[in-house]
């Protein structure tokens, strides 16, 4: 490549540009040539000392260089934009158009007096720059045109130079410095260049002043100010070296000489810029043992130097500059104005990217060496943190901060680097720069091998950089989780080096441990170099563990002294301390997602695992754990604490499963489980008692404490709930000390109604795992705490219970709605009214429940409902059961049985979990005498069926197990239908068919609740009990339930015990269709045979009792029940209805008839058919239907308006295929299975293609139940009254 070219139009003004001679050069001192060399300049002979070879090389540096001019740096801050980035294009800073024109060159003189106007503030030697205000500066800076923000300080060269020959004098330099750098640092630290008046000095003096003088803006060549040699003459040999050095870092060609320039010449000036990186890093890193030994005096003296030469700032800036040039390009559409931006693409975009790697590793190397000599300085001026920050009260260590836009970041004199905001700045853009993972390890390694010399500015660092390291872990995780798909992600990292993961984990741990412990000397944080590319992951920190186990049980061991324990506690540490354990919840959750991902990569046996180059999931696993364990020795209560701020974010919000007291875990949360489990050195015992100190004493975190969140204790109980569910019993039955501790604690304390609630989760769990404690002793302490905590969560439990009588103790459910569990959405959950955020004092015990968890009742009793049964029978044995009764009648069922008497309609939710109570405690025959008496009486109260589907459910449990266990229950129920008709009580007719009713409905209810024959024995009591009912026809309730009856009986009794009771079902069913059909008739102007034979009917049955009022609910009550008891008749097989297909012609017919009988003969009409064509008649238009479904009633509502709802019923039966009902085709093929021993109804065989049926109203059934669950439900539903 031949260099750059501008176009045409943009040369300069040739007219303008004086070329120089050979005899100007040598009169000015400038030689190209060794024939040129003043003669006086001979060879050194050996004997020549060290002075007068660095002046020798330091006339070559200077004297190689023709010209350093316009320099162009204002104090600005190099800001890393992503978003912003755009590919640099070269802009000339003169613009000359082909005309030529005067007023171009106006605007050239314009420009370039702005510009010289501007002199740097980089280079200035006042020191009172700095305190400018940081928006006068940005300012100042932007009325340059052309100069990027972050190029301010680059120098320019006005004409190439000989870039070998610098080589060649750096290079020599270093050798120099390699072979004896003691001797060369005390001799150029305390030489002046005007120690002798040889003329290679004189040359030397007079070029620097030449040179100051450009760097300022001013000619090269033309008179030297007196004062500007005076500074020369003063200066030493170790400020020259610096300046020269920082000179040639920072300089680039421009692009716009009128010369070529050589690829090759870029790449050797680029070396130049990396070999003077180098012989920089050698001076500074031999200057920190240099200050060390010497005195206050030489300390203040390098501080000054280091000010005068500007080393700080000027390595800041390039180090921020190379970030920003290194940034990821957008290809042509990144473009940009500046032409500062140019010149940096001119020089650097040919390059080898390597390159440019390799000069920003340099620089990393020498800013880290300057970080140490800066803290050095420090220490040898006797400067403690306090006086530092009280000389400069500016200071605020919120100043350090990473400022997004870079361009407001400005560099604050007398502060050090660590204090800068454009060193953290740097630092974060460079981290965030995912395709160049790879120099991550060196900023790692940086930072690192700097943290014990940030000091104050620790905090604000360590935080800042942990943060993105667990942002860039996660992000390489989702390699490890997507495999190919992660190439397709915009913000993953690519070029990934092997090892990366780990080298990462790596810096994580030792940036942590470096805070969080205090045997800082066990963590490796003075390796100055990058952290290397390939690890020893067998052996790599193999012995952290154990020496940090060492160090718990004898502080006092060290290899080496530690120079925090030399110092003392040290205020910054102690505050990243503070800062990363509220932060650890960020680096857990982080930690967490890698190891969720490589569970996922190694669950990928037989694909392909590229990622594993990464990290292989054994060795990544190893260091996190590695990373965990001291932490855990240390801060074990910060790491659960975190651990619990992680499980709360964590979980699923708006789950349906999740609709419990006691949430399920989801998969994320049970991963942080293992996670924890994983880490060896804390046993459950240890991590028991680690929980019970997070609940007495919450550990600060950051949380948002813009929203409530759950408290930190509900998180911590939540998050042991699934340990104790995971972990083998052996180890819990180890720790029953702990863990009785922890629960006693937990009462004492006055938790929350959720963390109650979860207390008695775990001794629950813990219970139903482990084995009967051997100890008398043990069980003595696991009944009283099971008792208090049980107590506990009733007194919750009655919280929406009030006394109805200041004298008797009677309690009633407080009026108001209640808060069902069912009704709690996830945002609810998160903004409830809990207690304040926790702090870290003790809290004191309460005695009685907070106002707020009356809203918790209902979850109290739920939570009852689920556990109360089997822990009581796990925790008293069998010689202890006495001791339930007593325990249960005093402290639980008096807050269950208030809810239970309670019918009303915002009960509905406490009813329902203190009916589900009632059903697991009556499984036990040792409870019986604790709720026997109340359930009886529950079960005569009129408003008994005043309830929900799910309470009957419960209650059909709970009158199994009442009339089951006590045989008597139910003859005394039989006698109680008898007396009900002679009893004087009774005020009216209606009262006592009311009465009636009530009775046969609970008789009915009590068989639905039996097993298949049980009350076989009892069927001529029954049978005499529904002919006497029968004999009121006058009341339809009754006769209601009578039918009612009968469908239950034909489910729970075998066929051949109902023979006796079909004549008479059948009589009233006809008697009710007939009437149903008379109603319908007196509508219908209709005078045939039909109504002829319903004159036949007994007209005191017919017309005087509801004929008039058909419309009445208890009329049609009756003839839905009827219908009913029809529906069900069609679709149980023949074999279950032997003595019912005798009759199913009277009412739907059979195939085939019709066509066998003569036209002259009179014809039968089906009962159903009639009334078909009635309605039809009666309402025109196509007649509706049912959609139907085999072995599936057609009518699953409770209730009719009017008789036109059975339209659609009665048209399915009259139209549709008679096939499907005879003699239960649908279910013949197979025999009828022999009903098992269980609470449910009769095992009705499955038709497997059974579809969902319609009512009437549209609505859909379940379609996961079968038809056995179905005609259950339906007769579940008619026994439910409304409320």
């Amino acid at each position: 490549m031949g260099g750059y070219e501008p176009p045409e139009s943009q040369f300069p003004d040739v007219r303008r540009i004086k070329r120089l001679d050979k005899d100007t050069c040598q009169k000015e001192g400038i030689f190209f040539d060794d024939e040129n060399i003043n003669e006086e300049t001979e060879e050194l002979d050996e004997n020549v000392n060290v002075e007068e070879i660095v002046a020798s090389i330091l006339f070559d540096l200077v004297g190689g260089v023709t010209e350093i001019d316009r320099n162009l740096d204002e104090n600005s801050e190099l800001v890393f934009q992503p978003d912003e980035a755009r590919k640099p294009r070269s802009v000339s800073l003169w613009s000359r158009d082909s005309s030529g024109s005067k007023d171009s060159a106006n605007h050239d003189d314009d420009l370039l007096n702005k510009i010289e106007s501007k002199i740097s503030e980089i280079d200035s030697s006042s020191e009172t720059d700095g305190v400018k205000s940081p928006s006068f500066l940005k300012k100042q800076v932007e009325e340059i045109p052309g100069i990027h923000p972050l190029h301010t300080h680059i120098l320019l060269y006005s004409q190439k130079y000989d870039c070998q020959r610098t080589l060649y004098a750096l290079t020599a330099l270093k050798a120099i410095i390699n072979a004896n750098p003691r001797m060369v640092m005390c001799t150029i630290a305390t030489t002046t260049i005007s120690k002798r008046s040889t003329p290679h000095q004189v040359q030397l003096q007079t070029l620097l002043a030449r040179h100051r003088k450009c760097v300022f803006g001013k000619n090269f060549f033309g008179d030297v100010a007196p004062e500007t040699m005076s500074s020369v003459r003063n200066s030493m040999y170790i400020e020259i070296l610096m300046s020269v050095c920082l000179y040639y870092i920072r300089s680039y060609y421009p692009n716009l000489m009128l010369s070529k320039l050589s690829e090759q010449e870029l790449n050797r000036n680029k070396e130049v810029q990396i070999l003077a990186t180098e012989v920089l890093t050698q001076l500074v890193g031999e200057l920190i043992s240099v200050v060390r030994e010497n005195g206050k005096a030489f300390a203040s003296y390098i501080g000054s130097l280091f000010s005068k030469c500007k080393m700080q700032k000027v390595v800041l800036h390039c180090v921020l500059s190379s970030v920003y040039n290194l940034r990821k390009k957008n290809g042509g559409s990144d473009l940009s104005s500046h032409f500062t931006e140019g010149i940096i693409s001119f020089n650097e975009e040919n390059m080898d990217a390597n390159t440019n790697e390799n000069y920003q590793v340099k620089l990393l190397k020498l800013l880290q060496k300057i970080i140490r000599l800066e803290d050095q300085i420090s220490v040898s001026r006797g400067e403690s943190e306090a006086t530092t920050t009280s000389a400069n009260p500016e200071w605020d260590s919120s100043r350090i901060n990473f400022i997004p836009q870079l361009s407001s970041a400005t560099f604050k004199v007398k502060h050090p680097i660590a204090y800068q905001g454009m060193f953290l700045s740097a630092i974060m853009s460079a981290l965030k720069q995912q395709h160049l993972c790879h120099m991550h390890q060196h900023w790692v390694s940086m930072v690192t091998a700097s943290l014990h010399y940030f000091g104050k500015a620790l905090p604000r660092i360590v935080t800042s950089v942990v943060n993105q390291l667990c942002r860039n872990i996660e992000l390489l995780a989702a390699k490890y989780e997507l495999s190919g798909a992660f190439q397709s992600l915009s913000n993953q990292p690519d070029g990934i080096p092997p090892d990366h993961v780990i080298t990462m984990l790596e810096g994580l741990m030792m940036v942590c441990h470096y805070c969080l412990l205090d045997n800082t000397h066990q963590v490796s944080v003075s390796q100055a170099g990058p952290l290397p590319k390939n690890l020893d992951t067998d052996g790599a920190f193999s012995g952290h563990i154990f020496s940090n186990l060492i160090h718990v049980f004898n502080p006092s061991h060290s290899r080496e002294p530690s120079p925090l324990k030399e110092l003392g506690p040290v205020a910054p540490v102690i505050e990243a301390r503070r800062s990363l354990l509220s932060f650890l919840p960020r680096i857990i959750a982080g930690l967490t997602v890698l190891w969720k991902a490589i569970d996922i990569s190694q669950a990928r046996h037989n694909e392909e695992q590229p990622c594993w180059t990464m990290g292989s999931p054994k060795v990544v696993r190893q260091y996190i754990l590695e990373f965990l364990s001291p932490v855990s020795l240390h801060h074990g209560v910060n790491l659960l604490g975190a651990a619990a701020v992680v499980w709360n974010d964590r979980r699923q919000r708006g789950v349906s499963n999740n609709k419990k007291v006691i949430p399920t875990a989801c998969g994320d949360q049970l991963l942080l489980v293992d996670l924890v489990s994983a880490i060896k050195v804390l046993p459950t015992d240890t991590l028991i008692q680690t929980v019970r100190q997070v609940i007495r004493s919450p550990p600060p975190t950051n949380q948002d404490r813009n929203r409530k969140r759950t408290p930190l204790e509900v998180s911590m109980l939540q998050f042991f709930y699934a340990y104790v569910d995971k972990t083998p019993a052996s180890q819990l039955i180890d720790s029953w000390p702990s863990m009785l501790a922890l629960l006693k604690e937990g009462l004492q304390l006055g938790l929350v109604a959720q963390g109650q609630f979860l207390l008695l989760g775990i001794l629950n769990v813990f219970v139903q795992k482990t084995p009967t404690l051997e100890a008398r002793k043990d069980q003595k302490d696991l009944q009283d705490v099971a008792q208090k905590l049980l107590e506990a969560c009733s007194t919750i439990a009655g919280s929406s219970l009030e006394q109805t009588t200041w004298l008797r103790r009677n309690l009633a459910v407080k009026p108001g709605p209640q808060t069902d569990l069912n009704g709690i959405d996830d945002q609810e959950t998160e903004t409830e009214d809990v207690s304040p955020a926790p702090s870290p004092v003790v809290k004191e015990a309460k005695q009685l429940p907070p106002p707020n968890q009356t809203q918790y009742s209902v979850q109290a009793l739920m939570l009852l409902a689920d556990i109360i049964a089997p822990l009581l029978d796990v925790v008293y044995g069998s010689d202890e059961k006495d001791k339930v009764v007593p325990f249960l009648n005093t402290y639980i069922l008096y807050n269950v049985f208030p809810y239970l008497r309670n019918h009303s309609s915002h009960n509905i939710p406490s009813s329902r979990a203190c009916s589900q109570i009632l059903s697991s405690l009556s499984g036990y025959q040792y409870t019986r005498k604790s709720w026997q008496k109340v359930a009886l009486e529950l079960l005569f109260d009129p408003n008994f069926f005043q309830m929900d589907m799910q309470s009957i459910e419960n209650w059909r449990i709970i009158v199994d197990n009442l009339m089951t266990h006590d045989k008597s229950l139910f003859k005394d129920l039989l006698s109680r239908v008898t007396l009900a008709q002679s009893s004087s009580i009774f005020t009216s007719k209606d009262h006592e068919y009311e009465q009636r009713a009530q009775l046969l409905k609970r008789m009915s209810f009590a068989i639905f609740c039996s097993e298949m024959d049980q009350y076989q024995r009892f069927m001529p009591d029954i049978q005499e009990r529904l002919a006497e009912n029968l004999r009121h026809p006058q009341a339809p309730s009754v006769q209601a339930q009578v039918f009612l009856c009968f469908r239950i009986l034909m489910l729970r009794i075998s066929p051949h015990h109902l023979t006796s009771l079909w004549p008479t079902i059948i009589t009233e069913m006809v008697h009710v269709f007939m009437q149903i059909e008379q109603e319908l008739a007196t509508d219908i102007d209709e005078t045939g045979s039909q109504m002829q034979k319903l004159s036949n009917l007994d007209t005191s049955w017919a017309y005087g009792n509801g004929l008039y009022g058909h419309n009445h609910p208890a009329w049609l009550q009756l003839y839905l029940q009827a219908c009913k008891l029809l529906d069900l008749a069609l679709i149980l097989p023949a074999d279950s209805l032997p003595q019912f297909q005798l009759y199913r012609w009277a009412f739907i017919g059979e195939d085939g008839v019709e066509g066998r009988r003569r036209s002259d003969h009179p014809q039968f009409t089906p009962h159903v058919m009639r009334l078909a064509h009635s309605m039809n008649k009666k309402s025109g238009g196509d007649p509706p239907m049912y959609k139907y479904a085999p072995g599936q009633p057609l009518l699953t509502k409770s209730n009719l308006r009017s008789l036109q709802d059975l339209h659609a019923f009665f048209n399915t039966l009259c139209q549709g295929d008679q096939s499907r009902y005879r003699s239960g085709a649908a279910v013949q093929s197979e025999p009828r299975p022999t009903m098992p021993k269980s609470k449910s109804a009769p095992d009705i065989s499955e038709i497997a293609a059974a579809s969902t049926p319609l009512d009437p109203a549209g609505t859909s059934t379940n379609q996961s139940r079968s038809n056995k669950q179905l005609i259950e439900l339906i007769i579940e539903k008619d026994f439910l009254e409304p409320f």
